[in-house]
């Protein structure tokens, strides 16, 4: 699965928020990934996203 969002340049110093949401068949998940940037001479990088968990605040919680 892919999303696709062209932001705003982001300067140096400067940071950018950005909040999405996916729909889960199950109460949680993993998501993982990376965003591909561009440089000012757009010249194409990778950001890694580190995994984190999805879960509904409509279940009730438990730790194993």
């Amino acid at each position: 699965m892919a999303a696709v969002f062209c932001g705003p340049v982001i300067e140096p110093g400067q940071s950018f928020r950005y909040v999405s949401g996916v729909p889960l068949e199950t109460p949680s998940g993993i998501m993982v990934g990376s965003y591909q940037m561009s440089g000012e001479a757009g010249r194409l990088f990778d950001v890694a996203i580190p995994a984190f968990s999805l879960d509904s605040p409509f279940t009730v919680k438990s730790l194993n």
